[in-house]
């Protein structure tokens, strides 16, 4: 058993750009809460696309975050 933190935002991050299968891209799905929101697909989540060899962020998108877990 683990203990869990009490997260204030949470979300998945990919290694690679899962819409164009970009290697250069990272992207990044946030919410508030732990997380179960984005993974089960319940939100429109905070969407950031970053250059991993830059490191700037190429496109944002703020989702409605209107529930939390």
């Amino acid at each position: 058993m683990q203990n869990q933190i009490a997260a204030e935002t949470a979300g998945v991050a990919f290694s690679l750009n899962p819409v164009n299968n970009c290697y250069d891209e990272a992207v990044i799905n946030a919410n508030y809460g732990l997380g179960e929101t984005v993974v089960s697909g319940k939100v429109s989540p905070d969407a950031f696309v970053i250059d991993k060899v830059s490191r700037s962020i190429l496109e944002k998108k703020k989702g409605n975050k209107e529930t939390a877990v």
